[in-house]
Parts: C-alpha cells; structure tokens; sequence
C-alpha cells in the first residue's frame, strides 16, 4: 500500500472557459467530492472500489475498455457506446437525474445538496467488507471511508442539519 498524489495539468490551448469550468469543478470536488464516497462500496476479491447500485461482478462491463474498440470501418471506433450509456444510466441512483440541467457541474452540485437525504434513505453500509488492511499499514490510511462518511451523514440528517452539512468531516494527517 502506497499512499498516492495527483497531479493537474491544463492545456496551453485551453480557452478560458474551459479553464474556468475546469477550477470549478476541481473546487466542487474538493469541498464536496466527500460526500459521494457512500456511493461507492469496496470489493475485497478484486480490491476494486465500484458503484454501490452495480453488482460487484457486472460493473467493469459498464465501463469503457480497450476491448470495446474496433477497426472494422478502417478507423478507429467504440463498439455500442450508446448502449452502454442507456444501461449506465438506467442502473443509476434517481439523485443523479435529479437535475433538469446537462452540465455535469451542475447535476453534480445538485446532487451533493440531496445527497443527505438520499443516504439517508438508500444507503445501508452495516455489510460492507472491510478493507483488510494489515494493523502495520493502518497509520497510512490517510483517507476517510465510505462507511465513515454515511454515519456522519445519516447522524446530521437525523439531526435535520441535511442542509448545514458544509464541513469536510476529516482533517488529512501531516
């Protein structure tokens, strides 16, 4: 186990808008990518984190892959996109259409503000897998866990404090 980084890079030939959208969705997930990490749920066979709404063994097929290219027509193209958009979609929790809007940012935003509720009411993390991590590696875990973020959800939103969920709920260890 290796604790990781990110790096970012931008486009000299990005125009000013995108740059724009770029740093505000890189805000939004800073300050409230947590709240869809119960979402997610953790595969101890395949150490894969997937969407909890897909089975553990048919998520990887929802996703784009290499072998989803093909060169039948002499240039390079994905087999069926389409359908695995309608079956990604229509596999997703109701929050994510929730918002009328075709900007990803702004369903995203949408999102985070009836995410409390949606935990609330969906979200049952009592059989998630641990993470099997060894006691010796424990100390690395700089990182919240799903399971962590729904308890502290579904304690505010009992607390009817859904909407002044702002705070991030962990401090990162120096």
């Amino acid at each position: 186990m290796k604790p990781g980084f990110t790096r970012f890079n931008l486009s000299y030939f990005a125009s000013d808008e995108e740059v724009d959208y770029i740093l505000k969705a890189l805000e939004f997930i800073a300050n409230k990518g947590w709240k869809f990490l119960p979402l997610y749920t953790y595969d101890p066979a395949t150490a894969v984190w997937h969407p909890r709404h897909m089975l553990s063994e048919s998520h990887i097929s929802h996703f784009h892959s290499l072998q989803m290219i093909t060169y039948e027509n002499g240039t390079m193209e994905e087999n069926s996109p389409t359908q695995q958009n309608q079956i990604t979609q229509s596999t997703f929790p109701q929050l994510i259409r929730a918002s009328s809007s075709r900007n990803p940012l702004e369903q995203a935003i949408a999102m985070a503000h009836n995410i409390s509720k949606y935990i609330y009411e969906n979200i049952d993390c009592r059989n998630d897998p641990p993470l099997n991590i060894p006691q010796e590696y424990q100390d690395l875990i700089w990182f919240i866990l799903p399971k962590q973020v729904v308890l502290k959800m579904l304690h505010a939103f009992e607390q009817n404090q859904h909407n002044n969920l702002m705070s991030v709920p962990f401090r990162p260890k120096k």
